[in-house]
């Protein structure tokens, strides 16, 4: 018989996004993900990455991206906007999320310390040509998705 303790398993939350060849993040939540905590992560954290990329990269361009502004949009929408997406079609679950996890659970982590360094490492080797590879992809099924009429479109990629 072994014990196992699955009341209050350990947890790591981590945001992590993609803008054009770059990788933005990962940050990690510490405690309970919540509006709140998820508000400031965007404030504090990945506002002034993107802000800072966007003005060392000259091919990048977002109209009026300014911490403040940004900041005060995502105030106004937290509560209003809700995501309608595919799990199938969006980058970062079709790519990101798969590719991360597949890097970081090769073997068991040891603790917590050992999970969020792995992520790390692997958001660190993703390189400009995978990001440029994994957008090709995106464009294919955006296609299979319009040719299945907005239905599932799995079989279609190949």
């Amino acid at each position: 018989m072994r014990e196992i303790h699955t009341q209050n398993p350990e947890k790591v939350n981590v945001w992590a996004g993609v803008i054009g060849e770059n990788v933005i993040g990962p940050f990690f939540i510490d405690g309970n993900l919540n509006g709140e905590t998820y508000l400031a992560l965007l404030q504090n954290n990945v506002v002034p990455t993107m802000v800072n990329l966007c003005s060392t990269e000259g091919n990048l361009q977002l109209p009026a991206l300014s911490p403040h502004n940004l900041s005060k949009s995502l105030e106004r929408r937290r509560d209003s906007v809700e995501s309608a997406r595919s799990p199938v079609l969006t980058p970062l679950d079709f790519f990101l999320s798969g590719y991360v996890k597949s890097m970081v659970y090769k073997t068991k982590p040891d603790d917590l310390a050992d999970l969020r360094r792995r992520i790390i490492l692997a958001i660190r080797s993703i390189t400009p040509q995978v990001l440029i590879n994994a957008r090709r992809h995106f464009y294919l099924r955006l296609g299979c998705c319009q040719d299945a009429g907005g239905m599932h479109f799995e079989h279609l990629l190949h």
